[in-house]
């Protein structure tokens, strides 16, 4: 895809946007906040073992992210909308990141909830913010294409989430075993 030239209010051109640079930019945001939404599943074990949370825990500790997710995204996609896509996209993914590496440090299943409905809100910044980019950045006739791709990179980030934590979990646990006490 080729780079586009924005004009100002006068019609003057700003400056040449590379469509390609922003569809991989933002396809990687919105891969980072669905794979979170999934990957988490596969680890529900591991997370019962570490921080000895009940049923009911996990079952919050699964659902806050989505729960809040939910209940936020028009709210947020009308902020972003207000203040900026551009600061809503990267206040969503500072917030995002900082949340998400507190919530691997996290031992009490209640403050690991508290941590999940934050990433919640965080991506509920992240996922309109790709997509407002997207639409405003492409011309119409490459739109269709741009937002199918966009849709693909998100049903492909649920299973690839899922694969991530499955793999990080079996090369944790390979680890484990490796250590044998030999005399």
């Amino acid at each position: 895809m080729n780079g586009l030239t924005v004009a100002d209010g006068a019609g003057a051109p700003v400056r040449a946007v590379r469509q390609g640079a922003v569809l991989a930019v933002t396809c990687l945001a919105l891969a980072t906040v669905v794979s979170a939404m999934a990957s988490l599943n596969v680890a529900l074990p591991d997370i019962a073992r570490e921080t000895h949370a009940n049923q009911t825990q996990l079952s919050w500790i699964i659902d806050a992210y989505s729960l809040i997710f939910a209940s936020f995204l028009l709210l947020a996609a009308t902020l972003g909308d207000r203040f900026g896509r551009r600061k809503a996209l990267l206040g969503g993914l500072g917030l995002f990141a900082g949340v998400a590496l507190a919530a691997t440090f996290a031992t009490d299943p209640d403050v690991l909830i508290a941590l999940r409905a934050v990433l919640g809100i965080a991506a509920a910044f992240v996922m309109p913010a790709t997509l407002s980019t997207i639409t405003s950045t492409f011309p119409r006739a490459q739109q269709a294409r741009a937002v199918s791709i966009w849709a693909a990179v998100a049903g492909a980030s649920a299973v690839l989430g899922l694969l991530a934590s499955g793999a990080v979990l079996e090369a944790e646990d390979f680890k484990s075993s490796e250590t044998v006490v030999t005399l």
